[in-house]
């Protein structure tokens, strides 16, 4: 019984060691409100701009590569794998023209901008559970053979905690 007793006793405090040395070698995730939005915000802004550049110009590979998942897609329903968003920007593209465009705006907006934009666009963020997160809001002029037209795009942002790389986590148009 005492051999046991000696035995558990430095196996409890090595056990106990790797725990706290496990847990002190995790990365904390900092919430998206200590961000720090000035030193974000270039990062996020080329981000959009790349973003908006590939759907625009049908480039599958950069959008896929510029996303996250699960993916918002405009009322379209939320995408959880990088097939299902190839398959229906395939579709999506299959119907569109590529058309001269330009973004005449780009807006980095916190959780609080979006309720004054569009009650009704923050109401499914909350639904979707994307309320928490940045938004780039893009005024668009596109070119089309009948003059020019205006779109408004809100893109959902995420700075993934492994990688810091901001992804697309969806849009609303």
């Amino acid at each position: 019984m005492k051999v046991m007793k000696r035995m558990v006793k430095p196996l409890c405090l090595i056990v106990l060691a790797l725990s706290l040395n496990s847990c002190a070698a995790q990365r904390k995730e900092a919430p998206v409100h200590l961000f720090d939005l000035a030193n974000e915000k270039g990062r996020m802004e080329m981000t959009a701009r790349q973003f908006i550049s590939a759907y625009y110009s049908k480039n599958q590979d950069q959008i896929l590569n510029l996303s996250g998942y699960p993916f918002y897609m405009d009322d379209g329903g939320v995408l959880i794998y990088p097939e299902e968003w190839r398959e229906a920007l395939s579709k999506i593209f299959a119907l569109k023209t590529t058309l001269p465009y330009q973004i005449q705006t780009l807006k980095i907006l916190q959780p609080a901008d979006i309720p004054s934009l569009n009650m009704q666009v923050w109401n499914r963020l909350m639904e979707l559970k994307y309320h928490k997160m940045f938004y780039a809001l893009a005024d668009i002029q596109i070119t089309t053979p009948q003059g020019l037209a205006e779109e408004k795009v809100l893109l959902i942002m995420h700075k993934d905690p492994d990688t810091e790389i901001w992804k697309i986590l969806g849009f609303f148009s």
